[in-house]
Order: C-alpha cells, then structure tokens, then sequence
C-alpha cells in the first residue's frame, strides 16, 4: 500500500506519511534507551547485543502498525477476531496477539478508537453470545 492517500468524507490522509510520524515517535522512545547507528540510530555498533535486538524488534514493531493500518483502510473497522484472520490472509501466520497488541498501541496513539455501527453499537455479538469490539480508524 505504499504512497496510498486515503480520501474519506472524514478522513484524509497519506498513510506512509502516517506511518513515518508514528515510527519517528517510537524511534524517539527507543533512544532514550538506547542511541546509535546499526539499527537506523537505535544502538551503537558498541552496544550489547541484547540494545541490538531491541531495536531490531523496534522497527518490526512498526512494520506492524503499518500493517494494522492498512488493513483497516482497505477492509474497515473490524474485532480483533476479524483483524487476526486479515492479517494471516494478507500476511501470512503470526502469533494470535499481534495484531491486537499494535492495534492497542494505535488506540494509545490516537489514530484507532471503537467503532459504531448504524444502530450506535461498539460491539458485534458472535454464535456463542460472546461480544467484541469492533474498530477503526478515528475520524
């Protein structure tokens, strides 16, 4: 999806452009830990290599809202159940919480929130009873 604007009614944006302000803020985050230049300014050649892995997984990180982000654009809000099973169709396996943990840090950024639908309902109720919470990207 790289170099998409994405043009609603109440949403107009380009997502790389999205996506690179994100990474910066978690960069930033990672070098108060940790500054340097093998991992893109994360953690000096010096560094142990514990500050190497860490920033590596800073950037994998990021990769991972990115992907969040894309699919709610392309698919609309969804559960976590919904995301999970995109994420895995366009993406391939990943661990079950994935998803749902860069999800948590979009809603922590501002940029996804829980979703109502046409009867002003923040949920969908599945087979079993059970209820999810359906999100999207914030207006």
């Amino acid at each position: 999806m790289t170099g998409h604007k994405i043009q609603f009614s109440f949403l107009d944006f380009d997502l790389d452009v999205l996506v690179a302000e994100f990474i910066a803020q978690d960069r930033l985050a990672a070098k108060r830990a940790t500054v340097g230049s093998r991992h893109a300014g994360l953690a000096r050649s010096s560094d142990p290599v514990t500050s190497h892995e860490a920033a590596a997984k800073v950037q994998k990180r990021t990769v991972n809202h990115k992907r969040v982000l894309e699919l709610l654009v392309a698919h609309g809000p969804m559960t976590d159940l919904e995301l999970l099973g995109r994420w895995r169709d366009s993406y391939g396996e990943v661990p079950e919480s994935t998803p749902r943990k860069r999800r948590c840090d979009l809603v922590r950024m501002g940029l996804v929130e829980a979703q109502q639908d046409a009867d002003g309902q923040t949920v969908k109720r599945r087979l079993d009873g059970s209820r999810r919470l359906v999100w999207g990207l914030r207006p």
